[in-house]
C-alpha cells in the first residue's frame, strides 16, 4: 500500500505541474496578443483593444490622447480598427478636415473635442 501511495501522489504532482505550465503558457500567450494588438498606438496616447462577441470574435480599439497640448502635429497616427478616440483638451484652436484624416479614422463611432477651445473648424468663419 505505500508503494501505491507513493504512486498516486507523483502522479498527482505530475498533473499539478503539468496544469501549472498550462495555465502560464495561456497566460502568457494572452498576453502577446494583447499587446501585439495595438503596436501603431502614438507613445502620448493609451490604446486599449475591447474584445467581444463568440470566442471573443470581434475587437475595436479604445484610444486615449487627452492633454497631449498643441504642439503635437495631426493627424495622430491611430490604430486601423479604431472605434473610440478621446482627443478632448489638447487646445486645437483650429479644427481642419486634414487633422482627423487618414488610417483609423474612418472606423470611428465617437471622437471626443471637448475642452480644445476649437476656434475656427475647417473654412468656416471664427466659433467665438
Amino acid at each position: 500500500e505505500k508503494s501505491r501511495r507513493a504512486r498516486t501522489e507523483s502522479g498527482s504532482k505530475g498533473t499539478k505541474i503539468i496544469m501549472a505550465l498550462l495555465v502560464w503558457a495561456g497566460l502568457s500567450l494572452l498576453l502577446a496578443v494583447r499587446s501585439g494588438a495595438v503596436r501603431n498606438c502614438h507613445p502620448s496616447c493609451h490604446c486599449e483593444v475591447e474584445s467581444f462577441g463568440l470566442f471573443d470574435s470581434f475587437s475595436l480599439t479604445r484610444v486615449d490622447c487627452r492633454g497631449m497640448g498643441p504642439s503635437v502635429s495631426m493627424p495622430i497616427p491611430i490604430p486601423l480598427d479604431t472605434a473610440h478616440l478621446d482627443l478632448s483638451s489638447n487646445d486645437m484652436g483650429l479644427l481642419s478636415d486634414a487633422m482627423l484624416a487618414g488610417p483609423g479614422y474612418t472606423t470611428l463611432i465617437s471622437l471626443d473635442l471637448s475642452s480644445n477651445r476649437i476656434t475656427k473648424v475647417g473654412g468656416q468663419r471664427n466659433l467665438k
